[in-house]
Order: C-alpha cells, then structure tokens, then sequence
C-alpha cells in the first residue's frame, strides 16, 4: 500500500507539472490489459468483486468491510506518466521556477563535485520557499533552456534511492521531512525519475561545501550575510511573531470593549519586546515595522493615561480625566488595527 500511495503522488506530481494534458491512464490501462492476461484477469476480478460485493460493502461500511467476512483482493494500479513516448516529455511550457528544478540523469554521479552540488541545490531550497526537484529530465538548450525537454532515466541500480538520500543527509542540519519519490519508467525495469519533495527550512541549511545557498529565479545562488541570519530566525521569528499578532489583537479587545469609567485591564506590551530583544522587528519591511511601532506608541500612550487617572486622586479627579482617558483609548484602535492587518498577512506568507 505505501508503495501504491508513493507511486500516486508521483503520477499526480506530474499530471499537476502537465496539467495542460489529459491523463492516458485508462487507455494505457486497457492496453497494458489486453497484452498481459494476469493483469487482465485481476482487473475481471476485481470488478466481479465490486459487482457481488457492493451491497454488503455499502451498509457494513468500507472501514469494516475486512470483519465483515467479505473477501480481500489485490487491486492492480497502472502509473503512466504523460509522454509522447519513453524519451519525450509531452509538456514543455512548465518552466523552472523558485520551487522546481530540472535535473538531467548526469547530475547523480558519485564524484565529490556532484555530491556537493546536489546538497547544493537541496539545501538551497530549503532556505527559500521548498519546491520539487526533479532527477531524470532534461532541459533544452538556450533560448529555451529552463524548459523540460525529454525524460533522461537514472538507472536505479546504479544510483539507488537510499544512496540518494545519504548525499542528501550530509547538509547541516541536518534536514527532515525531505520525501523522495521513485517514478519507474517503461523504458527498462530499472530506468526510474526521482521525484525529491523539498519543505522549506526552518532554519538556515549549509550545503557539502560549507556554504549556504538560496533559490533566485532559475538557479542556487550563494547567500549574503543578512540573508542567513534572517533565514536563521526562522525558528524563533515565526511563533514570536505570531505572538505579537495575538497580543495585537487582545489589545483591540481591550480598546474597544472600554466604556465610561469602567477599566478591565492595561494594553499589553510583553511579546512587543520580545520581538526587540530578539532582533526580530529591526529585520521586518520598514511598512510592517513602521505600523507595529506606531500601534505600540499608540498603546504605549493609553496605558501612560490610564495609570494616570488610576493614581488621580479622589472622584473628581477622575471625572476631569475621564473624556482624556476615554480619547486616548479610543485613539488607539486605528493603529492597533493596521498593525494586524499588515502582520496577519506578513506571518501567513511566512508559514
């Protein structure tokens, strides 16, 4: 079944990369049926089964069909990736981009060179957005370069999906959640194209060559200083900021739920210098930036008033500070509200 399960992820990677085609799933199904009688006499099998069974299957439920007393059999599934033959890719519109890269077969080669360049390409990934990268396609030369032109197979005896994920494991840190899809072709028994699933980092990833690399438009391209130190943050910067966004809101609970003389609380200021402390505000855009800092004026202010008229002396002192109290409370709620609309938006980008 987990094999099932890889090898559909991978038909529908390509179909998605292809999307502009049909599938020819059912007609290479019905071929593949008619020159090979075991396939043929599955798919009759399995469909007499779906027949006989189906009433029972429908009121015991597909999650208890097994208990109850039903038969099981093996569904055959035929993956056919989209091309016009077992070199040609059909789709040459999908161009590379900031999360796909085309990779000929000859960039799996055991030499050091290769392997670094593979942690290279992966690692860059990983500091930007994520992406797919794709072992076994070639491109065609300039001035259609960075379009797939053929399917290039890896032999897979030869470069192993294990082997594979070992050159990958040699960036640091370490990387999780990298899936690597196998995708058997029907040009040989062991020609494959692999289908490596990249997440985007949370922290800075340093290739093979002690290096750190990013995407940019159509290439791995070395990192500057700033660059990594943002990336770096990542760990941190995300629930920090998500923090800030939640602290925002609470304050706008706070501003609008106030009411003549009636005092809940004072506007909180905690994860606002968390986010100073740990550098992160200083590294947002200067838009972002300028609105949180301008909410936290505005709060700063309020709760500067409010502590004021709490200390006033007597009821009428309060009284006379109550039209202040209530104008600088008030005056807040614009602020406050820019900030989490440019924040809300800022950290689901981010995610």
């Amino acid at each position: 079944m987990r094999r099932v399960i890889i090898m559909f992820f991978a038909c529908l990677a390509m179909q998605i990369l292809h999307a502009q085609k049909d599938c020819s799933t059912p007609e290479y199904a019905s071929q593949l049926a008619k020159s090979n009688a075991t396939v043929q006499q599955s798919m009759m099998a399995a469909e007499s089964f779906l027949r006989t069974y189906r009433s029972e299957i429908l009121s015991s439920g597909i999650d208890r069909a097994a208990t109850a007393g039903l038969p099981v059999i093996t569904i055959p599934v035929v993956v056919h990736i989209l091309y016009k033959d077992e070199y040609q890719n059909i789709n040459d519109e999908i161009e590379e981009s900031l999360t796909l890269d085309y990779k000929a077969s000859g960039s799996l080669d055991k030499a050091d060179v290769k392997k670094k360049e593979i942690t290279k390409d992966v690692s860059a990934m990983m500091n930007a957005a994520g992406g797919f990268l794709i072992f076994g396609m070639s491109e065609f030369p300039a001035p259609k370069n960075h379009l797939p032109e053929r399917l290039n197979p890896i032999d897979r005896t030869k470069f192993t999906k294990e082997w594979l994920e070992h050159v990958i494991s040699n960036i640091r840190p370490r990387p999780n959640g990298i899936i690597i899809h196998s995708v058997g072709l029907t040009s040989g028994p062991d020609a494959v194209v692999y289908v490596v699933e990249i997440p985007k980092g949370e922290t800075a990833h340093q290739a093979l060559d002690h290096r750190y690399y990013k995407r940019f438009n159509f290439e791995s391209v070395p990192m500057a200083d700033h660059e990594i130190r943002d990336v770096m943050q990542r760990e941190v910067r995300t629930p920090a900021l998500q923090g800030l966004q939640s602290e925002l809101e609470f304050n706008a609970k706070v501003g609008s739920h106030y009411s003549g003389g009636q005092v809940g609380c004072n506007f909180l200021d905690e994860q606002f210098r968390r986010v100073i402390h740990l550098g992160i505000l200083s590294g947002l855009p200067a838009e972002l930036k300028d609105k949180i800092n301008k909410a936290y004026m505005s709060i700063g202010k309020a709760n500067h008033v409010l502590h004021a008229w709490a200390a006033a002396s007597g009821v009428n002192g309060r009284i006379n500070m109550q039209q202040e109290v209530i104008g600088t409370i008030r005056a807040t709620g614009p602020d406050i509200e820019a900030a989490i609309s440019e924040l809300k938006s800022f950290n689901q980008q981010s995610v």
